[in-house]
């Protein structure tokens, strides 16, 4: 099953598909919306939950993205998610766990009286486990094939999620992603190929289809803000305009301090950014990418422009506080008033390393990550994988059209960066640029 699945009749030929591998005693699969039968492909696919003594609870899918959005209970009060709140970490402590939890007929029934008692306020362990209880027979059983399996072969007497199929629940939008992409270009070769491989044990098109049940389409930037930045201060946004070459990541601190960075889709690098005041400043050559009217930055994207070079990296603070910092520079950045731009500069490149390098390569990635609530910095022998990512993406790419590690700039990455094979590269790169040979030679000619 291929593209997005928001077509009500597509939705309904898979709830019935459901209800027919779970007794209708328990599970009733209708194609209804809250207070209109219409059918408005925005609003949420409606499955009802029949229990034992008239037990009934209503849960609500999100037809854009196959995620819960609510549920209702006994006395048809809905409960509705506000965020990510249906999410592992906030039901059961992490996916981890989610092999612990029963999954059947029975806990089906359980889970149905919790939801049909659940009162108008207060909160709960139960509640939580009776979500992601019916979470796994809902949407896990809608997205991914060994699931539905699972499900279905285990529903008289009880089932668990394998733990073998942890990686497809967490990497199911990314595995649609390839999917897709795959698809429309042809090849397997997308940014997350390699995560998939490595952490889902994904290698081709025809393993991630497999286990991929049903697509959403989701975009670049919503994989990114999920899987790549850290989501209490960063939230990534498709550009209301024409400029579709663009990724816009909106970071709020406190107050009114917010600013928004302009991020090249096709080269992942920082195009611009706006103040509080909505304003673009856009980095020199970058300009026809932004809004109008925008400022053209008196200095450029490169760590040479903004720190003095890649060799200074490793003495600026990265993580939460000084992400806030940096945002409050530039949310009150004014060019009338604003005489020494070093503080915008500094700013400009701590949120260059949790945005862009953070993105590209996974090291950076984990630093960032491990190291947020408190303090890191970029550790010293990364620095080439920063100053090679476009030489290490041109050969990776190069290696899987020839099957050979033997391009242009293998030697230079064995002696700068320590790579020495396909698998090595393989293992820094999160995301790939397909840079023509000129591209890389003249990126390096204008240094890093």
């Amino acid at each position: 099953m291929a593209g997005r699945r928001s077509s009500p009749s597509i939705m309904c030929i898979l709830m019935a598909a459901l209800a027919a591998s779970i007794p209708a005693a328990v599970l009733l699969a209708e194609s209804r919306e809250p207070g209109d039968d219409k059918g408005h492909h925005h609003l949420p696919m409606l499955i009802s939950f029949e229990g034992r003594d008239g037990f009934e609870a209503t849960w609500a899918i999100r037809r854009h993205d196959v995620a819960p959005a609510g549920f209702a209970n006994g006395s048809r009060h809905w409960f509705a998610f506000p965020g990510n709140e249906h999410l592992a970490p906030d039901l059961i402590g992490g996916l981890h766990n989610l092999p612990g939890l029963l999954v059947g007929k029975e806990p089906t029934l359980h889970a149905t009286e919790v939801l049909t008692r659940r009162p108008a306020t207060g909160d709960d362990v139960p509640l939580k486990h009776a979500l992601a209880a019916l979470k796994v027979i809902t949407t896990e059983t809608l997205r991914l094939k060994p699931i539905w399996a699972a499900v279905s072969e285990g529903w008289e007497h009880g089932t668990r999620v394998a733990a073998e199929h942890l990686p497809y629940i967490e990497h199911w939008d990314t595995m649609c992603y390839e999917v897709i992409l795959a698809k429309r270009s042809g090849r397997w070769l997308g940014p997350f190929n390699e995560l998939l491989r490595k952490s889902a044990g994904i290698h081709s098109l025809e393993e991630a289809l497999a286990v991929v049940d049903v697509l959403v389409d989701k975009s670049l930037q919503e994989l990114v803000d999920t899987h790549a930045i850290p989501v209490a201060v960063v939230q990534c946004q498709q550009p209301a305009d024409h400029r579709q070459g663009l990724i816009h990541m909106t970071i709020h601190g406190g107050g009114d301090e917010e600013a928004t960075l302009a991020i090249n889709r096709d080269e992942v690098t920082l195009a611009g950014f706006t103040n509080r005041s909505h304003h673009w400043f856009a980095f020199p050559r970058n300009e026809h990418l932004l809004p109008t009217p925008c400022t053209t930055l008196p200095f450029g994207n490169s760590y040479e422009d903004l720190i003095g070079g890649l060799h200074n990296l490793p003495g600026l603070p990265i993580g939460k506080e000084p992400s806030l910092q940096a945002n409050k520079v530039l949310s009150i950045h004014n060019p009338v008033t604003a005489g020494d731009h070093v503080p915008l500069k500094r700013a400009l490149a701590t949120l260059k390393v949790i945005t862009t390098d953070a993105i590209r390569l996974k090291p950076i990635r984990e630093a960032v990550s491990k190291g947020w609530e408190g303090e890191t910095r970029v550790a010293v022998e990364h620095l080439p994988y920063i100053e090679h990512w476009d030489t290490m993406s041109y050969e990776i790419i190069l290696a899987n059209r020839t099957g050979r590690w033997l391009g242009p700039f293998t030697e230079l990455l064995k002696k700068s960066a320590g790579i020495h094979s396909l698998e090595e590269a393989l293992a820094v790169v999160d995301m790939l640029v397909d840079c023509s040979l000129e591209d890389v030679v003249e990126a390096h000619a204008r240094k890093a």
